[in-house]
């Protein structure tokens, strides 16, 4: 644990030195985005990994697991049917026109929607459920 704890710092104390360097006009966005690609690599790679340990030590958590992430494909898939890739007006004037950047645009945006009312309804549920307990 203290290893992670020093790992945390590392990243924290990178992270801060980048964004003073361009506020301070030292740099370029440059950097900051290589570092923001670098972290998102490692938070891929830390969803993709840690997850491999867990069902090494917990089995039966997997199927748990396994009936979570099918709920979600069929949400995607669910959503992925009802979305447009109908032309969008931009602010231009002109249109977007891609099908494929539309369709997907358009599944996140519902997926947005139902995590954010799933999110809302779980928090009211708690809620209610911790003042009958």
């Amino acid at each position: 644990m203290k290893n992670l704890s020093i790992i945390q710092y590392i990243l924290i104390a990178i992270s801060v030195i980048t964004v003073a360097m361009y506020f301070l006009g030292l740099g370029d966005v440059d950097p900051m985005l290589i570092w923001g690609y670098i972290l998102l690599g490692i938070a891929v790679a830390a969803v993709i990994i840690l997850p491999l340990f867990n069902l090494v030590k917990n089995p039966k958590g997997a199927v748990r697991s396994l009936v979570g992430l099918g709920i979600v494909v069929v949400l995607a898939a669910i959503c992925y049917a009802l979305s447009s890739d109908a032309p969008v007006v931009n602010s231009a004037g002109g249109f977007f026109e891609d099908s494929a950047v539309l369709k997907i645009s358009d599944t996140g945006l519902y997926l947005t929607y139902i995590a954010l009312a799933v999110a809302i309804l779980a928090a009211i549920g708690g809620e209610i459920r911790n003042a009958f307990k």
